[in-house]
């Protein structure tokens, strides 16, 4: 793996293990790499440590995505709608609510 960034906040998480700002740059750079599996687990780690970090909601959805797991898709970003509005977390919520949407809308087959 030649990507620093992975590389170095690899590092920093090392260090600091339950730093929830890297576990959540970490799982954004393996996402952006597409490597939904690695994505998965530190999303699922930062979930574990605090289920109020509510921008993991949308991102973890995506991942789901990636992988045709529309399921796991639809209860993420279902779990993230309650969690952002329990917080009153208005941009997440839309967010989230409008994923939840296009998801549905994508692949209706997947939901009836």
């Amino acid at each position: 793996m030649d990507n620093w960034r992975i590389n170095h906040l690899l590092e920093l998480l090392t260090q600091e293990p339950q730093d929830e700002f890297v576990m959540f740059a970490l799982a954004h750079e393996y996402r952006k790499i597409e490597d939904y599996g690695h994505a998965i687990e530190y999303f699922q780690r930062l979930k574990l440590q605090n289920a109020e970090y509510v921008g993991l909601y949308f991102h973890l959805g995506h991942c789901y995505e990636g992988l045709n797991q529309f399921h796991d898709a639809q209860a993420t970003y279902k779990a993230g709608i309650s969690i952002a509005t329990q917080l009153n977390e208005e941009h997440a919520l839309r967010e989230l609510k409008g994923a939840l949407v296009n998801l549905e809308m994508e692949y209706p087959d997947q939901f009836s």
